[in-house]
This record gives structure tokens, C-alpha cells and sequence, in this order.
């Protein structure tokens, strides 16, 4: 993959997902002007526990891949990532259009008919992140169903900005530590 290809990827998740969740919310809501969007807290309470969150999960998880027997998959991902030489910018763009995007989708309209935990669930399955013939991968897909739950809780009681922010620092602190180990040739 190229880095124009990854910046039309990140384009195409910001908006792609919104889009996909209003035609979701068209087709089975009658009014769906303030779906799933109510203000629960204010802005700077969600997005400083969204901050918070999102800085306690990614730390858990870069934490689970520095883990010896996960040395395989760290560096099956710092291959896919390698050759992309991605900057800071890089970086927050790809992390904010995910986060933003995918949360829009995920936590605030499927999670609404399907639940916190089956959301969680297909959207862990969905970045391959449970895959029964690695169990590497599964262990580290387990620990994420947890937290990306944790994000839809807080959706609910927090609301989706603090997700949304929550999601793109778990982003982006992976996505940093992944580079910096690239950068640092500590990947073979």
C-alpha cells in the first residue's frame, strides 16, 4: 500500500461510515434527528475522559504487544506499516479519521441495535484482530473486545465524542510505537 492509498483509506472511513450510519438510521428510524447523539456530559468532561481512555487502552495495548510471544504479530503489522515511513501527521490523520468514522458507525448507530458487546465483537472480527488460526492475535483480540466494550459504555453513560477521541489515541499511540520500533530497527 501507498501513502496516497492509505490517505484515501483514512478519507474514505471518515466519511464512508457516517454516511453508512445515516442510511441505517433512514431506513429503520422514523425520526432520527438527535439518534443516539444526545449531549450525556459536557464537551470538555468527554473529552477529557475520551483523552484519558483512550491514553489508558492504547497503553495496555502496546503493552500486550511488546510481549515476547507476541514478537510474530508486532512484526507482521510493522511490515504492513513499514514502508508507508509514516510522520506524525500521518499518524493523527489516519488515527482521527478512524476514530471519528468508525465510532460514528459502530458506537453510535449499530451498537443501538445490536448492543455494547456484539458491536464490540464484530468490530474486533472485522480488523482481524480474532482469527482462530493465530492464537497470538486472538489473545490481543480478546483484550480488545474488552476495551473497545469499554468504549461503548462510555458512549452511553460518557457520550460519542469521548469515544471517538478515546478510539483515535488508542490509534495513535499504536500506530507511534509501531513506527518508533520500525524507525528503531527493533523489528525484524
Amino acid at each position: 500500500m501507498q501513502k496516497n492509498q492509505l490517505y484515501l483509506l483514512g478519507l474514505a472511513t471518515l466519511v464512508g461510515f457516517p454516511v453508512a450510519g445515516q442510511l441505517v438510521l433512514w431506513l429503520f428510524e422514523d425520526d432520527n434527528s438527535s439518534f443516539g447523539f444526545s449531549v450525556i456530559a459536557p464537551i470538555w468532561q468527554q473529552l477529557g475522559i475520551g483523552l484519558l481512555a483512550g491514553a489508558v487502552a492504547g497503553g495496555i495495548a502496546y503493552g500486550i504487544i511488546q510481549l515476547s510471544f507476541m514478537k510474530p504479530v508486532k512484526s507482521k503489522y510493522a511490515g504492513l506499516l513499514g514502508s508507508l515511513q509514516l510522520s506524525w501527521p500521518d499518524i493523527l490523520f489516519i488515527s482521527l479519521c478512524a476514530g471519528i468514522g468508525e465510532e460514528y458507525f459502530f458506537r453510535g448507530v449499530l451498537q443501538y441495535y445490536w448492543g455494547i458487546w456484539p458491536t464490540a465483537l464484530v468490530f474486533v472480527a472485522i480488523h482481524g484482530y480474532l482469527d482462530p488460526r493465530d492464537w497470538r492475535i486472538s489473545i490481543y483480540g480478546s483484550i480488545m473486545v474488552l476495551m473497545i466494550a469499554g468504549l461503548g459504555y462510555i458512549n452511553n453513560h460518557i457520550g460519542l465524542p469521548a469515544a471517538m477521541l478515546a478510539h483515535a489515541i488508542i490509534d495513535v499511540i499504536l500506530l507511534y510505537q509501531l513506527k518508533q520500533a520500525i524507525d528503531e530497527n527493533r523489528i525484524a
